[in-house]
């Protein structure tokens, strides 16, 4: 069962979305917008309940969120934050579940993500995680993805390569974007980055024209 009852979740959401619509100018014949405005709501209605029915299944009992681990080696420091560590209430064997909000399974997903979390979980706690895995919101699924020690050591071979590479090498093209920046402490300090945002800024829709000195605004 969800966390609150089918009603109260879609009353609470039509409020915001009220306010939201309120609040904003839409343009409803954007060639983009194929839905009217109810249709979108039941879209959001749908895709809340179904995430808010999801995280009470046993995947998220016993288990943190957003769990950041760090590992020093000899080329350099790793670090990732997990969406879920989950471990069994009897046995404490962890797993490590990464959740997707995507409309379709396997949509926008690498197994490397979750070999990454599985192999910084065994460097820092020396434990093998149970099971690896993604966990799809909309569709209440969890897909497993295959892990052993040998599994983790041949990822770890390929990871070290890559490692190796952006560390040596003289001719690293860097690709900014929102996303891939999202969580850099440095990227005001990179020039790649800074000019990446240069060309998304939207121009000022205010023209003052070519007039010096004072303006008069009209006030």
């Amino acid at each position: 069962m969800p966390y609150m009852p089918p009603e109260e979740i879609r009353f609470k959401l039509n409020t915001i979305y009220k306010g939201i619509l309120e609040t904003s100018a839409v343009d409803w014949t954007a060639p983009f917008i194929t839905e009217s405005k109810d249709e979108i709501f039941e879209h959001a209605f749908n895709d809340t309940f179904a995430i808010m029915e999801s995280m009470n299944q046993n995947y998220f009992l016993n288990t943190k969120a957003e769990v950041n681990i760090t590992v020093s080696t000899k080329d350099a420091d790793l670090t990732g934050r997990i969406d879920f560590v989950h471990k069994d209430a009897v046995s404490q064997v962890p797993m490590i579940i990464d959740g997707k909000g995507t409309t379709e399974i396997g949509k926008n997903v690498d197994s490397d993500q979750v070999l990454y979390y599985g192999l910084l979980y065994f460097f820092h706690y020396k434990v093998v995680p149970d099971q690896l895995g993604f966990f799809y919101y909309r569709f209440n699924m969890f897909k497993p993805i295959p892990i052993s020690l040998n599994i983790l050591n041949e990822f770890r071979a390929k990871l070290s390569l890559g490692v190796k590479q952006i560390v040596t090498s003289t001719d690293f093209k860097a690709s900014p974007g929102p996303k891939a920046c999202k969580y850099c402490e440095y990227k005001t300090l990179c020039q790649e980055y800074m000019e990446d945002q240069a060309k998304r800024k939207k121009p000022s829709k205010l023209n003052f024209g070519d007039h010096e000195g004072v303006i008069e605004i009209g006030l």
